[in-house]
């Protein structure tokens, strides 16, 4: 049983790593910067080998890094950036316009907290999408997050 559920994650992520790299692709062509949000640093990898961009233009999270604060605005020349999920707190990411992750497993403050990195108060990059890719067992995980983020809402509305 562990197995088959490892088998229908692996699958799922295969066909949702596909249609991120499509979406990437896409949103490149409309003009806009995109911010991928990977599982892990392997994932990292993986999404940049499978992008086959220019080198130049992908700013990718390695073991080790240090994420800080990139200015915003055009001067720029990353139009995509790749960081694990769990890489989420510290730094701005309002250089990118788009957010496209997939759903792995990771807490309500990590997913909060990732988002906030491009969806800020002052956003001085317009408009900001934030995608999200699900295939098959990813998407019941979706339904769980979706869940605890209305949890979450629900407890702090009570304490207002």
């Amino acid at each position: 049983t562990h197995e088959m559920a490892r088998w229908a994650y692996t699958a799922a992520c295969t066909a949702v790593d596909r249609k991120m790299v499509e979406l990437v692709k896409a949103k490149l062509a409309e003009g806009r910067r995109v911010w991928v949000v990977c599982e892990n640093a392997a994932h990292v990898e993986r999404m940049r080998t499978a992008l086959a961009l220019d080198p130049a233009t992908v700013w990718a999270w390695s073991a080790g890094d240090v994420v800080r604060s990139m200015p915003a605005g055009a001067a720029l020349p990353y139009r995509v950036g790749l960081v694990p999920i769990r890489i989420s707190t510290g730094y701005s990411a309002t250089h990118f316009n788009v957010r496209i992750r997939g759903v792995y497993p990771s807490n309500e403050a990590d997913r909060a907290q990732i988002d906030g990195r491009i969806a800020r108060y002052g956003q001085p990059v317009q408009p900001v999408e934030l995608l999200t890719v699900h295939a098959g067992i990813t998407t019941l995980m979706l339904n769980m997050h979706i869940n605890a983020s209305n949890f979450i809402r629900m407890i702090e509305a009570l304490n207002e």
